[in-house]
């Protein structure tokens, strides 16, 4: 009986460190297998915020130009720089445009010089005896077509003109006294040499008329334009030959040159004297025309100016546009008229705006053009344009990190069954093809899948049937 007991007990501890090993080998394979989350497949309208840097552009740059050639001693500016009207720019070498102005003032006096001695030109003339009110040009003035260059008093020239027309009237009696003359004297051949006389005094009557009413009618024309007698051309005036008061001759009364190079270069160089001494009476320095910000120094402290532009200014005060670059999957995604935010100044500025326009780009992208309405946006601001924007269909959508694969999409989903030592889960693999996404899940245009299934989440690397253990 008591080897029974002992058989018995043994028997006892066997099974109970038996059952402890099961546990203990439960435990260690189910540390072993990998550990998963699970989150559901869901049917909805994926959106994704689209994020795409730019830069605020200007419509308005002033360009300041200087002349070639002088010596920048300092720049008081720098690209990006903000401007206020009157601020300096840059310095310029004042002694050396003191020099410059030196010489210009010489080539100038011999230009006109040698222009004195052309005598070459287009005269003005114009009818006899008009009674000139004022003279409008002097020698040396430079006149275009149709400038005034002396009128006439209007009611003298009236009185002229009613006196002409006068002895013209007087002119046409007599003319047609004769006419009805001969007319009666032709019968009669002892009166033909009368008539004959009398058609020929009626000749120069009607000559005589013509040319009364032809002067009338270049009196006329004077009258009718005010008075005034207009240059007939452009050029220089050499010579007048009248003066206030005077009754106009039968010679020229002004003298007008031609547009010789000379007269040109003159006036080329008299507006750059004109340029040195505005430098020269501000100490050298160049200011700005207008607020805005400096958009870029082409020329640097040292070097010489050229024809280019020596600082462009982006005037603040015009409309700004802010220009975000899209890729071309992005583009689809947008259109002109979309609300969106454009956010500077490392986000410290977010402006609510409305894309105008989305243009293709030389090469590759798009560009989506927005208007900027705010003083606290600058010219070179660097920025970020965001919208959001939903897909066009309603679709199974999953976690981005549960996808694997690269051409070919697939996915596992988390399937419990009752297994050796109780309920277990195993990971089922499902081939997909995947569509819209954002920055956390991924639309499914073919998956088989529906509301609710588990997909496994894991950066493990799982293969089909596989027995995972669910985490939490």
């Amino acid at each position: 009986m008591t080897d029974k007991k002992k058989v018995m007990k043994l028997f006892a501890g066997f099974l109970a460190a038996m059952f402890v090993m099961t546990f203990v080998s439960r435990a260690a394979y189910a540390k072993s297998l990998p550990l998963v989350q699970v989150k559901e497949a869901k049917t909805q309208r994926l959106t994704r915020m689209i994020r795409c840097g730019g830069t605020v552009v200007p419509t308005a740059v002033k360009s300041v130009f200087l002349p070639e050639g002088l010596t920048v001693e300092q720049m008081c500016v720098s690209g990006g720089c903000a401007v206020k009207k009157d601020e300096a720019l840059l310095m310029l070498d004042t002694a050396q445009l003191k020099e410059k102005a030196l010489m210009l003032e010489s080539e100038i006096e011999e230009l006109k010089e040698q222009s004195e001695q052309s005598k070459s030109g287009t005269p003005v003339f114009a009818e006899p005896d008009m009674p000139v009110s004022k003279v409008n040009v002097g020698k040396g003035d430079t006149v275009e077509k149709g400038d005034v260059l002396f009128t006439v008093d209007s009611e003298r020239l009236l009185r002229l003109i009613n006196e002409l027309e006068t002895e013209r009237n007087s002119d046409i009696i007599n003319r047609d006294g004769c006419l009805a003359a001969a007319k009666k004297a032709e019968g009669d051949k002892a009166l033909e040499d009368t008539a004959a006389q009398q058609k020929v005094q009626a000749a120069v009557y009607d000559c005589n008329i013509k040319q009364k009413q032809q002067k009338i009618d270049r009196y006329l024309a004077v009258y009718k334009n005010g008075g005034r007698v207009c240059a007939p051309c452009g050029g220089t005036v050499t010579a007048v030959k009248i003066s206030d008061g005077d009754l106009t001759a039968e010679s020229s009364t002004v003298l007008i040159g031609e547009r010789i190079n000379e007269s040109s270069a003159v006036r080329e160089k008299e507006k750059l004297l004109k340029k040195y001494r505005c430098l020269i009476k501000d100490g050298g320095i160049v200011r700005s025309e207008t607020d805005g910000t400096v958009t870029s120094v082409p020329v640097n402290a040292g070097e010489q100016t050229t024809a280019s532009a020596a600082v462009c200014i982006a005037d603040n005060s015009q409309q700004m546009y802010f220009h975000a670059e899209l890729s071309e999957e992005d583009a689809k995604q947008v259109s002109a008229g979309d609300q969106t935010d454009v956010v500077l100044h490392n986000g410290k500025l977010k402006l609510s705006c409305r894309i105008e326009a989305v243009v293709k780009r030389s090469g590759t992208g798009y560009t989506a053009i927005v208007p900027i309405d705010c003083t606290e946006a600058l010219c070179g601001d660097i920025g970020e344009l965001r919208i959001q924007a939903a897909a066009e269909e309603i679709s199974i959508c999953v976690p981005t990190s549960a996808l694997f694969g690269s051409d070919h999409k697939y996915l596992f989903i988390l399937k419990k069954e009752d297994g050796f030592i109780g309920e277990e889960y195993r990971a089922e693999r499902v081939d997909v093809t995947a569509g819209y996404s954002n920055d956390s899940m991924t639309a499914l245009s073919s998956s088989g899948l529906g509301d609710g299934d588990k997909i496994i989440c894991t950066d493990k690397k799982l293969t089909d049937g596989q027995t995972v253990r669910l985490s939490g």
